[in-house]
């Protein structure tokens, strides 16, 4: 944490999410006049000193660095990242997706769990969400590896058929709003992350594991018991939910990850497995993942 408090902060704002408030910060001035505009009334400025302890920090990069390739926006909870890129739009969204999450606690329309949805060409693949804030550090590697990451860090699941489901949009922020936040960053083009925008079903799952190799194939009810611990609302649904994971998790192929390993090996594996739904046969899944192999 202390890294980051040296940063540049200038925003310190408290927001309320029903009975929580959370604390945010951000580099960018500019910013908090969009959030104070988008989120009003849940927003109020806060002294940003004595016990402060954000919940929530933004870092704004310089656009033209950001439009360059060459600096990223960066989300982080708490001293963990949530989501890097350079397009603003995607990392403030983000932000959104992680405030309206704390509503879905008590919701029982849905399976609600802390996973992420990524691309391979056509095909989707689930991974923790702890993982996909690990390799936000590397969109190269992924862009290289063929992956797009995903945007938020968590999942709906539909209870009748089981597919993957855009979250619930809690918090109204008109469509225009968001165009103005495009024009005051100087934001270009699309966002370089996926989201889901319809009901989608997925190819394969990855979860960690302790192996001794990069990536390794893994039974589909060990994917479901750790898609039901990832869960929030799983204790309210009971066998409904479990029923609707086993369905999600269907025939997709699933995995264990060395998490461990080096974030491009990660990857090429993970893009081997959702081509080919094979993990023995990739050459980077017969590396010795080792200790310390970090990226």
């Amino acid at each position: 944490m202390e890294k980051l408090d040296r940063l540049g902060w200038v925003v310190h704002r408290a927001i309320g999410m029903g009975e929580l408030t959370l604390q945010f910060r951000s580099t960018s001035e500019e910013l908090g006049s969009w959030l104070d505009h988008s989120l009003a009334p849940a927003i109020r400025p806060i002294d940003g000193r004595g016990d402060f302890e954000p919940h929530y920090s933004l870092v704004v990069a310089d656009p033209e660095l950001a439009r360059a390739g060459r600096r990223a926006h960066i989300l982080y909870r708490a001293t963990s990242t949530i989501v890097r890129s350079f397009h603003l739009p995607t990392v403030v969204r983000a932000l959104i997706q992680e405030l309206e999450s704390y509503e879905f606690l008590g919701h029982t329309d849905a399976v609600y769990a802390e996973a992420s949805i990524l691309r391979y060409g056509e095909r989707t693949a689930l991974i923790p969400s702890h993982l996909q804030s690990r390799l936000s550090k590397y969109g190269k590697a992924a862009e290289a590896a063929g992956i797009t990451l995903g945007s938020a860090r968590h999942l709906r699941v539909d209870l009748e058929d089981g597919l993957a489901t855009p979250l619930p949009r809690t918090l109204d922020i008109a469509e225009d709003t968001w165009k103005d936040l495009s024009r005051l960053s100087g934001t270009n083009g699309t966002s370089d992350r996926f989201s889901v925008e319809e009901p989608t079903s997925v190819d394969a799952l990855f979860v960690s594991g302790n192996i001794p190799h990069v990536i390794s194939p893994i039974s589909r009810s060990y994917i479901v018991r750790q898609l039901a611990v990832a869960s929030t609302n799983l204790h309210l649904l009971r066998q409904a939910g479990l029923d609707a994971l086993a369905r999600l998790v269907g025939g997709a192929g699933c995995f264990a990850l060395e998490v461990s390993s080096r974030p491009k090996h990660i990857l090429d594996a993970m893009a081997y497995a959702m081509s080919t739904g094979h993990a023995e046969a990739a050459g980077v899944g017969l590396r010795e993942a080792g200790p310390g192999a970090t990226g």
